[in-house]
């Protein structure tokens, strides 16, 4: 879960000089016969400081862990 998190970091200082990261994490979970498919879906959205002023940035990076 936190491989979202470092992804995030990077393309928000990659972007910016500084930012601030937040990473909303939930998990679907998908019933079938005999398998249980766990989803985990990790979107990132970065909140980027740039001179002062606070903006809602243009990145949105999004992951999807499949686990069974």
């Amino acid at each position: 879960m936190y491989v979202c998190m470092y992804v995030c970091m990077y393309v928000c200082m990659y972007e910016y000089l500084y930012a601030i990261c937040i990473c909303l994490n939930y998990m679907l979970v998908i019933k079938r016969i005999y398998i249980y498919i766990y989803i985990y879906v990790c979107v990132c959205v970065c909140v980027c400081v740039y001179v002062g002023q606070i903006y809602i940035p243009l990145r949105l990076v999004n992951g999807i862990y499949l686990k069974q």
